[in-house]
């Protein structure tokens, strides 16, 4: 879809929904470190709002399947930086292909969406170390998802100076929210990266729908099914020459 002209550029002006949502987690990273630095309490955040299977299977805490990701853990930096980088660079055109109300639902969608993965692999495999999952990794990356989706050809200028395809910017930030941290072991979620990747594809591309799935996967069938031969069309009309096709 190249609705928004022939070039974008990505980063510069941010729009409304995404300057609420930069705010937002501006302000619980400033909360969670004010809590920490004068009060020593920022464990209670962590603890009832941060994701943890426990949390939500014994204690019943529901809510931190939304809550995680508007919390970003005050001893790396460097994460909620990369975050809000990735935030403001793909949202602008997102939020203007589908206006701020769904592009809104999109991304709390694809964060929930990325809990309940966490949530679930917490289930199938107990973790030694069972601390919270917190930040906007999983529905930052969803985000990145559908833009690579929707605008893969699309001309961007990061920054208004980087030449760049929209899909190879956003293959690019999947390798480092990903693979990075597989390849050199951190802190960093990479189940809810995946999660995230993932409700973001199937939203975008419709294929959380099943009807959609199934006529897809039978017309991929359908088209294996038939044979290309070189000139039918004009043997059927008496010519020697040109190429057509015959389906069988």
């Amino acid at each position: 879809m190249d609705s928004f002209g022939r070039q974008m550029v990505v980063g510069l002006k941010p729009s409304r929904a995404v300057i609420v949502l930069l705010s937002i987690n501006v302000a619980m990273v400033v909360v969670v470190n004010v809590l920490w630095y004068y009060f020593d309490r920022n464990s209670f955040l962590l603890d009832h709002l941060g994701l943890t299977t426990a949390g939500v299977v014994e204690r019943y805490e529901v809510w931190q399947v939304f809550t995680y990701f508007w919390l970003h853990s005050y001893q790396d930096p460097g994460h909620v930086i990369w975050n809000l980088l990735t935030l403001w660079l793909f949202s602008g055109p997102l939020e203007r292909h589908w206006g701020s109300a769904r592009f809104v639902r999109f991304y709390i969608t694809c964060g929930v969406g990325a809990g309940l993965v966490v949530l679930g692999w917490g289930l199938l495999v107990p973790a030694e170390d069972p601390r919270a999952t917190v930040g906007a990794s999983g529905a930052i990356l969803g985000l990145v998802a559908a833009f690579g989706i929707l605008f893969p050809r699309l001309p961007i200028y990061v920054f208004g100076v980087f030449p760049m395809k929209a899909r190879t910017l956003a293959i690019l930030f999947v390798v480092l929210s990903t693979l990075l941290p597989i390849l050199f072991p951190s802190n960093v979620s990479v189940t809810a990266h995946i999660g995230g990747l993932a409700v973001g594809a199937l939203l975008a591309t419709g294929y959380w729908r099943p009807d959609r799935l199934i006529r897809r996967i039978q017309l991929a069938r359908a088209r294996r099914r038939l044979k290309v031969l070189e000139g039918g069309r004009d043997r059927i009309h008496g010519k020697g020459n040109g190429s057509g096709r015959v389906l069988h």
